[in-house]
This record gives structure tokens, sequence and C-alpha cells, in this order.
């Protein structure tokens, strides 16, 4: 207690409890693309140029193609290999962009429509020495 102003100040501990982790299983995902790293990288790059000032870029795929667009103009599409139903996902560019910035290598491996995560990107990469990195982009309501 200050007495100058009899202010009182008190701390009380709160025991949190903290959901059991559960690893995602990223393998039966209703859509799992093979995508050329490089053209990947050049599709956001201009994509992010065309919508300057906003972070919204909408991910589309079907026939064949991805494709970023914005207030549904495309602006650009590369080729992909892909398995399962066509589908959209409005995805934060700038933070895409980020994510991509950090993969190397030729190849990487999109997910998507996973049950326990059905508005989420998972983008992997295999390595040469058999480990793998994932990461999670949620979508933009």
């Amino acid at each position: 207690m200050n007495p100058n102003n009899r202010d009182c100040l008190s701390f009380t501990k709160v025991n949190g409890v903290r959901p059991e982790y559960k690893p995602v299983n990223i393998d039966n995902a209703n859509v799992c693309m093979d995508v050329d790293l490089e053209d990947f990288k050049g599709l956001l790059s201009w994509s992010s140029q065309a919508i300057d000032g906003t972070p919204r870029c909408t991910v589309s795929w079907d026939s064949g193609a991805l494709v970023c667009s914005y207030n549904l103009g495309e602006l650009a599409r590369i080729r992909v290999d892909y398995d399962g139903p066509s589908g959209r996902i409005d995805l934060p560019i700038s933070t895409l962009m980020t994510v991509v910035g950090y993969l190397e290598g030729s190849n990487v491996e999109i997910r998507l429509g996973l049950p326990s995560l059905p508005n989420v990107m998972v983008i992997s990469q295999v390595f040469v020495d058999g480990t793998s990195s994932s990461h999670f982009l949620a979508a933009m309501r």
C-alpha cells in the first residue's frame, strides 16, 4: 500500500489449463498440389505488386492451374499438378510471401481442406536429408 495516496496493488496467480497438443495430420487433405517453387514465387511477387495497398489475395485452383486474383480479377496464373476438387482461399499476401521466401529447392507441396483445419493452407517441403517443414497459413475472414 502506498501511504501517500492509499493505492493498493495486489497480485494473484491464476492456474491456467492448456489444451492437450495434438499434431495435425496433413496427409488427409482434400487437395494436394505439387508446385514449382520459382513459379510460385513469381506468381506471388507479381500479384503483390498488382494489389499494392491491400493485404488480401484470393488463391484459387482449378483445371491444373493455381490463380491469384483480387476482386474477381485474375492477376496471375501458373500450372500445377494436383488431386482433389477445385476451390479458393483468401490469404494475407505479405504473410504468404514471407513464408515462401524462407523456402528453398525446386518444388513445394500445398495442401488444403484438412478435416481439422478446413480454412488453412499448408505449404510443405521435404529436404535432401529426409526431414521436412510445414507452414500453416489461416484464411482471412
